[in-house]
């Protein structure tokens, strides 16, 4: 069964700071786990987020309409046997906010994946959302232990 994980936030920015803020790496950087090594902005081009020795994510576009649609394939490297899902940012004047709007489906449900986008993408995109509006990174949070037990063992998290 296939999982869809969909996130919406108003970004006080115009779209086009938005769309740079996607698709230009020195700005990714900023806010995103991963860098953005590699971009090609048209249909059939490359996305990798990572250091060139380590990949981390990788994807093809599937879908690009400048400064308002990007859409790619989306697979995790370490995930080699799961099917690539796909990502959709969707970016829309509101008056004088953006509103952009992140589709992530075609997830397995209750696989590694789901449970790393469904944890990473809240924190990337509220990064992204402080980044614009203030020019200042958040600190990425600690992982919580979801143990209601008081032991400090720390085996769920690598």
């Amino acid at each position: 069964m296939h999982k869809k994980f969909e996130y919406v936030t108003f970004i006080s920015a115009p779209a086009s700071d938005v769309w740079e803020a996607l698709t230009k790496p020195e700005i990714v950087q900023n806010y995103y786990l991963a860098p953005l090594h590699e971009i090609t902005l048209k249909k059939g081009g490359r996305i990798a987020y990572g250091l060139p020795d380590d990949i981390m994510i990788e994807g093809e576009i599937v879908m690009i309409e400048d400064g308002a649609l990007l859409a790619h394939t989306f697979s995790f490297c370490d995930a080699p046997d799961e099917a690539p899902s796909r990502v959709e940012y969707i970016i829309a004047n509101i008056g004088e906010v953006t509103q952009l709007t992140l589709t992530h489906d075609g997830l397995i449900k209750d696989s590694a994946s789901f449970e790393d986008v469904k944890g990473g993408w809240p924190i990337i995109l509220s990064q992204l959302k402080t980044f614009l509006e203030t020019g200042n990174k958040l600190p990425w949070p600690e992982p919580q232990d979801d143990d209601d037990d008081d032991d400090d063992d720390d085996d769920d998290y690598e």
